[in-house]
């Protein structure tokens, strides 16, 4: 009912560069290449859900996994439709895996971009294929011009500008979408003033995205700020833990130091010997440290972004400077608990030897 008020007003505003308008449908399909799909032995997404709730409410894990199965199977055949009308001519889309993707003089005609799920895949759907999709109450044909991978297999979630498990040319249907919205691109210096009268229009709300971007940006870098606090604190506490074992051992060296002195060894030549014992402990230390992070950064981003960081560029000068603070805690613990043990006498430590 708004749209020709909003297609009116944004053609009054300053400054609007480019508009879009996104539909989306629901659909079921119901053939493909003219051959009807029979789910009429297949129970409803309504009665299966009742199905499932009986099943858990009985504990019966085997009877919702079988549930479970034929609702994926019965959701593969509803799906979501997505039509976009754009004036922007920097569109972005996926990546296809066969065929075209739509262009402006696609519009009113009955092709799509589908996304190649399992349940087509077993269908035989391919390009030049006709699909059969039942949308409020009416069937329509579409061709398939083009293929999407399938989010499961791709491991791909995010979908630009589509937002569909098939994309659509406008006025390719006749039935009215179930849920719309409008997107302008406006200059910041005409911004306010178009929110204000997109605003005043009856059954609309407008909103800055630009807004919203600042909003999250500022949440997210408070965040941000936790993870870094708790390794700092961490990074306190282990070398707290790590000087304090250090001194410990020195100090229950005691007799071992008095036997090198009594030997000949003068003070200064255990304290090399000391140091150079403690520096190959922290730099297995540090080294150990590092490496378990670089398995734990490896391991989340393959499962993140599909391919293994172990070290990020900007994090090597941090990982050398961790190794060295090792060292250097492990040489301030030893000097500072070992001149105690070295100014001890010889047969005060060695009285009851």
């Amino acid at each position: 009912i708004s749209q020709p008020l909003i297609d009116a007003r944004l053609n009054t505003i300053e400054g609007v560069s480019y508009r879009t308008r996104l539909m989306n449908y629901s659909g079921e399909i119901v053939a493909v290449n003219g051959e009807r799909i029979d789910l009429q032995s297949t129970p409803s997404m309504d009665e299966l859900a009742d199905m499932m709730e009986a099943a858990a409410e009985e504990g019966d894990f085997e009877r919702m996994a079988q549930i479970g199965e034929q609702m994926s199977i019965v959701r593969d055949y509803f799906v979501t439709l997505a039509a976009r009308d754009t004036t922007n001519p920097n569109i972005a889309t996926e990546t296809l895996i066969a065929g075209r993707a739509l262009t402006p003089e696609d519009r009113g005609q009955p092709v799509g971009v589908f996304r190649l799920s399992p349940t087509l895949q077993a269908l035989g759907v391919e390009i030049g294929s006709t699909v059969t999709v039942e949308v409020g109450g009416r069937e329509h044909d579409l061709e398939v011009v083009g293929l999407l991978p399938d989010d499961e297999e791709s491991g791909f979630n995010f979908r630009p500008g589509e937002m569909g498990d098939v994309v659509i040319p406008p006025d390719a249907l006749d039935a009215a979408p179930d849920f719309q919205f409008n997107i302008a691109q406006i200059e910041p210096e005409h911004l306010n003033q178009a929110l204000i009268d997109l605003s005043a229009l009856p059954l609309i709300f407008s909103i800055d995205i630009s807004f919203i971007d600042n909003l999250l940006s500022r949440f997210i870098n408070q965040m941000s700020a936790i993870p870094i606090l708790v390794g700092l604190l961490s990074l306190g506490a282990a070398a707290v833990i790590m000087a304090n074992t250090v001194a410990l051992a020195t100090l229950e060296r005691r007799r071992q130091i008095g036997i090198l002195k009594a030997v000949g060894l003068k003070g200064q030549r255990v304290l090399w010997i000391m140091l150079l014992e403690n520096t190959l402990v922290s730099l297995l230390g540090g080294a150990l440290g590092v490496g378990l992070s670089m398995l734990g950064v490896s391991l989340m981003t393959s499962l993140g972004v599909g391919f293994s960081i172990p070290l990020p560029r900007d994090a090597t000068p941090t990982a050398i400077a961790l190794i060295i603070a090792a060292v250097l805690i492990g040489w301030l613990a030893t000097v500072l608990s070992a001149r105690p043990a070295l100014g001890e006498k010889v047969l005060n430590v060695l009285r009851y030897e």
